[in-house]
Parts: structure tokens; C-alpha cells; sequence
């Protein structure tokens, strides 16, 4: 009977435990606010082998996860609400969702992980709609971003590390891609 707290223990300490937390935009950079408003609505579809809402993964010795953290809604609609938040903040986005272009971005990757160190990556493309639905621009991003704590592993390591670091690789991408001077011209230009 003494192996029974021993085995209890261990159950305790292999159990997967979820978190679910949103991801929220912020601006790191602003290369200018439009005078008028050229897109309409985002969208996105999720490519990404995981669990519509799976964001992030802490990983056992074993491969086994120990900690997980999913998003409120499926990830592709929290990257389709920080590029609409982007485009906000620049003045970029109709509010009454009329306008010359919408965005449709396809998600490959977007996750975070931790086996020894912490990894968030992200692989996506940007495409930029006319009216008629043909693409005017398009832009790819893979970005990723990794830290080392080696005393927080296993179960001592945080899940909220992993949503930090994959909430600067998703803003860094948002800043980029619509910042990006070639983007800004497509929109511009009027349409037929």
C-alpha cells in the first residue's frame, strides 16, 4: 500500500492540463495612417496540422504533452482579428466593410512548442483581393522566434511563455506585412 501515493503522484505530475487564453495585437511599428480606408474584411483559412484552436504545446521527456494552450476561437480567426486590429490602428479598414479590397491570408503554420527550449513559428500568405476576386498583391511571411530557460522544463516550464512568444511572432508579422511599402502601393492604386 505504500506505492499507492507514489503512483498517485506520479498521475498528478504526467496530466495534460489546457489553458485557454486569447491572443491580443498590439502595434510595434506604424508606417503611416491612410487617409482613406482601402479594405473591406480578412478572413483566413487554416491550413496548420493541428487542432483549429491548438496554439501551443509543452512537451514530456517522452514526446508526451504536458501543458497545452488553445485559443478562445479557432487561431486562424485570432491571426484574421490581429491583421483587422493592424489595419485599424493605420487606417486601413472600412468600418462598414465596403471598400476596394479584402484580405484573404492562408495560415500553414502557427504554433509554439517546448521540448528543451521554446519555439513559435509561423508561416503564412497575404493575399489581396479586388472586387472581383482577382489577387492584386500577394505577400508570404515565415518568421520564428525561440528563447532558452533551461531550469523551467517539463512541468515547472509556464504556458503563458509559449503565448508570449508566439503573440511577438504574430505582431511582428502583422507590422511587416502591412507595412510593407509594396502592399501600401497595391492598395492604392484604384481599381477598375
Amino acid at each position: 500500500m505504500h506505492y499507492l501515493p507514489s503512483v498517485a503522484l506520479a498521475f498528478t505530475l504526467c496530466a495534460c492540463s489546457n489553458t485557454v487564453a486569447s491572443l491580443h495585437y498590439t502595434a510595434h511599428t506604424v508606417a503611416g495612417v491612410a487617409a482613406v480606408p482601402s479594405i473591406g474584411a480578412v478572413t483566413a483559412i487554416d491550413q496548420r496540422k493541428e487542432a483549429p484552436t491548438r496554439l501551443a504545446t509543452i512537451m514530456g521527456g517522452y514526446g508526451n504533452p504536458l501543458k497545452t494552450l488553445d485559443t478562445a476561437k479557432p487561431v486562424k480567426d485570432e491571426i484574421a482579428d490581429a491583421f483587422t486590429e493592424g489595419l485599424q490602428v493605420r487606417g486601413l479598414l472600412a468600418l462598414n466593410g465596403q471598400a476596394s479590397f479584402q484580405i484573404v491570408l492562408t495560415v500553414r503554420k502557427f504554433d509554439a512548442d517546448m521540448i528543451i527550449g521554446r519555439t513559435a513559428r509561423i508561416d503564412l500568405t497575404m493575399a489581396v483581393l479586388d472586387q472581383a476576386g482577382r489577387v492584386v498583391f500577394q505577400d508570404n511571411a515565415i518568421d520564428s522566434q525561440s528563447d532558452m530557460k533551461f531550469f523551467e522544463t517539463g512541468i515547472l516550464a509556464n504556458i503563458g511563455d509559449m503565448q508570449v512568444l508566439a503573440q511577438a511572432v504574430l505582431d511582428r508579422t502583422v507590422d511587416r506585412m502591412l507595412d510593407n511599402p509594396a502592399f501600401r502601393a497595391a492598395i492604392a492604386r484604384p481599381t477598375a
